[in-house]
């Protein structure tokens, strides 16, 4: 299979509708070409943020009956409908379908995907809420890869202020996110490191966020981000860091021992 045939077959390989055979030549291709992968899990991370937010509505039986009936009225429309079922099945239709409950979602009120904390104030907090957020795919990144350089270079392309990638070999892969926070852009990084294990790493230019002080860090923090050493605080079965790396405020949060956590992210320090 090649990315040509792979590309076609993606989202039904994310939707899991594809027969077995065509299943196992997809994922080996995957395997091989890190490109599609980036693709495949760039699209698997948006369904699952859209359907996270998305609800069911049950269809009035009327509604049901008039539309069934309306089916098998005419032959013409017989053939029709029959070409609109094919063309639901295509990979455009349903990307269409989902950009348009997104927006009809947006017009009436709903928040469909988070873009950030959304909110100032305690620097942890937020850092444990999008942490949460990028995990359960509601915080959808820009860009997914295996490299820590590839996700460098969005960084440097997209941030306007020195956003540091540390560079972890050992995990499934990356994704990466430029947000604004009111008037203060933020650098949200993901690392996948297993089926059950995250490690995210929240960045920010350190005078934008303190400016008018309301971005606030812990009061026992401020000494040791002066001095160059870092806060770290472990709370029940995850663990959170606080540092600074220039003018770059960074913070971290995992459910990984705190030394392990620690010796990955001094890429940073």
């Amino acid at each position: 299979m090649d990315c040509r045939e792979a590309m076609q077959w993606l989202s039904d390989a994310v939707d899991k509708r594809l027969e077995r055979n065509l299943d196992r030549e997809i994922f080996e291709h995957l395997e091989r070409c890190k490109n599609c992968r980036s693709e495949y899990e760039m699209e698997r991370l948006t369904k699952e943020g859209v359907r996270r937010r998305l609800v069911s509505v049950k269809a009035p039986p009327p509604l049901v009956e008039r539309v069934s009936e309306s089916l098998v009225t005419v032959p013409v429309e017989r053939t029709f409908f029959s070409a609109v079922r094919a063309f639901s099945g295509s990979r455009t239709f349903r990307w269409s379908v989902a950009a348009g409950l997104a927006i009809i979602l947006v017009l009436v009120g709903v928040n469909v995907l988070d873009r950030g904390a959304g909110s100032r104030g305690d620097v942890l907090a937020n850092t444990e809420k999008n942490y949460d957020a990028m995990r359960m795919g509601n915080m959808v990144p820009k860009m997914v890869a295996y490299e820590a350089e590839r996700v460098q270079e969005y960084f440097n392309d997209q941030a306007t202020f020195q956003v540091m990638v540390p560079a972890i070999d050992q995990c499934a892969y990356i994704s990466g996110l430029v947000s604004m926070n009111q008037d203060v852009q933020e650098a949200h990084i993901l690392f996948k490191m297993d089926d059950s294990t995250y490690l995210y790493c929240y960045q920010v230019d350190v005078d934008k966020a303190m400016a008018d002080q309301t971005f606030t860090v812990p009061d026992e923090a401020v000494p040791m981000l002066d001095r160059n050493e870092w806060y770290i605080k472990s709370t029940g079965e995850r663990t959170m860091m606080l540092w600074k790396v220039g003018n770059t405020l960074c913070a971290a949060v995992s459910s990984m021992e705190k030394e392990e956590m620690r010796k990955l992210l001094a890429a940073n320090d």
